[in-house]
């Protein structure tokens, strides 16, 4: 999981800047050929492995 850092800014389709999301984002993997995408994806933010027992 890369929780990116700061908010999302979201525009119209005008390309006038909108407002920023509501809540802090995310991007998720799902194997371990999107896990290497997202630590050489180049956004900021902290990209943590969840632990499975």
């Amino acid at each position: 999981i890369l929780f990116i850092r700061g908010r999302l800014r979201f525009y119209h389709v005008t390309g006038e800047q909108g407002g920023t999301a509501g809540a802090p984002s995310c991007l998720i993997s799902f194997n371990g050929e999107n896990t290497a995408a997202l630590k050489m994806c180049g956004i900021e933010g902290k990209l943590v492995a969840p632990r499975f027992l």
